[in-house]
């Protein structure tokens, strides 16, 4: 402990002495400027303030009390926010085009010449000067209302076509300041100072201090003696271009525009000329920008992850996430604001490693309390021996100063923090990041071993190895990779990391429903493929093996238990999910239904056995019912039957009477049959009456009493006509008998919609009393007999309607 205070303490004190070495109020910044004698004219002008270089900003300087040298487009702005108080004009630097004539002869003379001659074209895009130059250009190209745009074109197309030559002086055209040139003259270049005839800009330069300021001897003199333009424009003609050749330029008037016109200027130069840095922020503004659009997104996507977590440590390790995130891009953001304090800005820098090792740190504590209960979530040993490591890792960076083991940087170089190198240092940090980042993805693999869906974590491994690639072609600069800011695309691929970890289930963001389930009144249980027990809640009791593979192998349905419960099982993820019901209520209620159902049934049962009776009382009383009235259709055949037989030992004619009473049965037989057809049928064959009618037929021939009979008829015919047509037909043949009628033709058909049957007797028999109950019945079906005198005998015919009217 004692050593990392020392070493804290020996930071801080190299930051302070580093500060107040650079920010003494007596002394006089300028630009960085290789071709520019102004320094040396202020040591004579100003001969008790020390002078420097720097490619910062002039007003960083004026707040510790220096003195910085600027354009008179600086100063303005200085002077108007009351950053400086004065403001010193003292030379002209107009914009120029320089042609080295041992190098080209080609025609220059306006800017659209400059592609024209197809020659490498030099331009100075450090800062400050970008804006001067661009700006003169596009006065020139676009007049007073410029934009940019043209100057912007015409070093795209240059650079295109690999003319343009960014900080070179060498080239045969240069695209500089009046006194650049003058200064290249004085050191052997023979060029020729051209001022673009389209026009330019002329800037005037000096000194901005918030004290006042007291030259010493003749300040123009000096000037001049440097081969410096005054401000009046009087030079030293023997080197500069005379006064007419000055006419296209003119100064700057309206700051305001020149400042709105040149805000953009570094960015376009950036990614529109030189295709460089565009992913990453350039200026002030866009460093501003993308810093707060960073923080919304990285705070937004805390908070979701807060609100979507129910387990403590996956959010604290969420807002310990943002936390560095916002904290790493914060930095940055402040880094950007104090480069005019190249120690300082440096020590930000080395910043950014608190923030990349401890990322990974924060993220392994996470994977290793992921299934730990909330009171059994602090740090283990070994992870706070990692955090000490990494500790040291720190103190090695931030004395990088001293050793120079993880970055090489050349602190006497403007551009030491964009030429650098690294050292053995720098790989152990990048090494122990990418491990601790591996042993969190195989840790969490390694506990997502049970979860069903372990075979997504192939895209957060995507997503780290592209990382890890990322990070190999940001350390060789590769050109794709080196445009982009690191800061940035390493919070973008932690957040992706994370979120894919989550969606893949090795981070188990909802841990609440263990809880619930384990709470749950139901007997639940989780099992996985191999039968084994995941989860089981408070209630639920353990099952037996072979109760466990008769449900597996029955499912969807259940099985019954000993203990009147249901059990069942249904496939899930990875495993099944069981689950019991108690149905001893059910089974009572069961038991209760079947007694209600027995008791049913044997109600049902008195009351088919009163049915049974009741029926079989009906049937009696129809059985009665339907006697009576065969007895009403039969009693007086019957009675005549008794008699007949009786009278038969007596009758004159035994034969003919034995042939009658033959008649009589054969008749009332066949009219039972009949009768009860009545009562089941409408309509019968009249096929079967013809039957019947040859049976009585066959009875008369032992009487000698022949019977011809013919039918016509194909159809069906109503039952009760048929019984008429029987009746008549037994009455005609008795009588015909009685009467000793030898022969009878009997004809059955369909005549004119009228069923008949006609007969015609050899003989007369005599006529049928209408009183009869035949004719009574007869006519009660709209029956007919129609008698009629045929030579020596009567033909007889009886007639019926279909139903009641005319057959068809």
């Amino acid at each position: 402990m004692k050593l990392i205070g020392f070493v804290i303490i020996l930071i801080v004190a190299n930051i302070l002495s580093g500060c107040s070495k650079e920010l003494k109020s007596d002394s006089i910044l300028f630009t960085l400027d290789d071709y520019s004698l102004y320094p040396k004219v202020v040591e004579q002008i100003l001969p008790k303030y020390t002078t420097g270089l720097s490619d910062n900003n002039a007003y960083y300087i004026l707040d510790n009390g220096a003195v910085a040298e600027a354009f008179d487009t600086q100063a303005a702005g200085a002077i108007g926010t009351g950053i400086a108080n004065h403001w010193y004009p003292q030379y002209l630097a107009t914009v120029v085009i320089a042609v080295d004539r041992n190098q080209t002869d080609a025609d220059v003379t306006s800017w659209n010449d400059l592609l024209a001659t197809q020659q490498e074209v030099g331009f100075s895009d450090t800062p400050g000067n970008v804006q001067m130059l661009l700006a003169a250009m596009a006065y020139g190209l676009e007049g007073g209302h410029y934009t940019l745009t043209k100057p912007i074109n015409l070093l795209t197309s240059l650079q295109e076509r690999h003319l343009l030559k960014i900080n070179s002086f060498e080239a045969p055209i240069i695209i500089c300041y009046d006194y650049q040139a003058v200064n290249l003259m004085e050191k052997g270049r023979n060029l020729q100072i051209i001022v673009p005839e389209e026009g330019t800009l002329t800037y005037e330069k000096g000194l901005l201090s918030n004290e006042d300021l007291n030259f010493s001897g003749d300040v123009n003199q000096v000037l001049l003696a440097a081969n410096l333009r005054l401000l009046d424009g009087e030079s030293n003609l023997t080197i500069y271009p005379d006064e007419r050749a000055y006419r296209p330029a003119i100064r700057v008037d309206d700051y305001n525009y020149f400042s709105k016109a040149t805000q953009n200027a570094s960015c376009l130069m950036e990614r529109n000329v030189l295709k460089a840095r565009i992913y990453m922020s350039i200026d002030q503004r866009e460093h501003l920008f993308f810093a707060l659009i960073y923080i919304i997104i990285v705070t937004i996507w805390v908070v979701a992850i807060m609100i979507r977590s129910m387990q403590k440590g996956i959010t604290y390790a969420a807002l310990f996430t943002g936390i560095i995130l916002n904290g790493w891009i914060l930095v940055r953001l402040i880094k950007y604001q104090v480069l005019a304090v190249p120690i300082l800005s440096r020590y930000l820098w080395y910043s950014y490693y608190i923030f990349q090792l401890s990322l990974p740190l924060v993220l392994l504590w996470m994977a290793w309390s992921i299934d730990k209960p909330k009171n059994e979530t602090c740090p283990p040993k070994w992870w706070r021996v990692m955090a000490i490591c990494i500790g040291f890792l720190l103190v090695l960076v931030f004395t990088n100063d001293l050793h120079g083991l993880v970055f090489h940087l050349e602190l006497n170089r403007p551009d030491w923090d964009i030429n650098y190198g690294y050292g053995i240092g720098y790989y152990t940090v990048l090494f122990v990041c990418m491990a601790n980042l591996v042993a969190v993805f195989v840790i969490l693999v390694q506990k997502s071993l049970r979860n069903p869906r372990k075979k997504r974590f192939l895209f957060p491994l995507t997503i780290l190895l592209t990382f890890g690639v990322y990070n190999y072609l940001y350390i060789t600069r590769f050109p794709f990779v080196y445009a982009t800011d690191l800061t940035i695309v390493t919070g973008i691929f932690a957040m992706l990391l994370f979120e894919t970890c989550i969606r893949s289930g090795l981070i188990p963001v909802n841990t609440k429903y263990i809880d619930i389930f384990t709470r749950s009144p139901l007997k639940l249980q989780i099992i996985n493929q191999d039968k084994d027990v995941i989860l089981m809640s408070a209630s639920a009791v353990s099952i037996n093996m072979d109760d466990l593979d008769k449900v597996l192998a029955s499912t969807p349905a259940p099985i019954l238990q000993k203990d009147d419960s249901l059990l069942f099982a249904n496939p899930i993820p990875g495993g099944y999910a069981l689950w019991q019901e108690d149905i001893r209520k059910l089974r009572q209620l069961q038991k209760e239904i079947q007694k209600s159902t027995q008791m049913l049934k044997d109600a049902n049962v008195m009351l088919a056995e009163e049915e049974k009776l009741k029926r079989m009382t009906n049937e009696k009383n129809a059985k009665k019912d339907l006697m009576e009235q065969l007895g009403g259709e039969i009693d007086e055949h019957i009675i005549q039957l008794s008699t007949m037989i009786e009278k038969l030992a007596f009758a004159e004619n035994p034969s003919q009477e034995i042939t009658r009473i033959a008649l009589l049965l054969c008749y009332i037989k066949r009219r039972c049959n009949l009768f009860f057809k009545e009562k089941a049928n409408a309509t019968t064959d009249s096929g079967e009456l013809i039957i019947h009618i040859k049976e009585l037929s066959e009875i008369t021939y032992y009487s000698n009493v022949q019977i011809a009979i013919s039918n016509e008829i194909k159809e069906s015919i109503a039952i009760r006509h048929a019984t008429l047509l029987y009746d008549f037909f037994y009455w005609v043949v008795d009588l015909a008998v009685q009467k000793g009628c030898p022969y009878i033709i009997a004809h059955l058909r369909i005549d004119e919609g009228f069923l008949t049957m006609g007969l015609l007797p050899s003989e007369d028999i005599g006529f049928i009393n209408p009183e009869s109950k035949l004719i009574v019945a007869i006519t009660a079906e709209k029956g007919e007999i129609v008698t009629k005198d045929v030579d020596d005998t009567i033909g007889i015919s009886i007639s019926f309607p279909k139903g009641g009217v005319a057959y068809d």
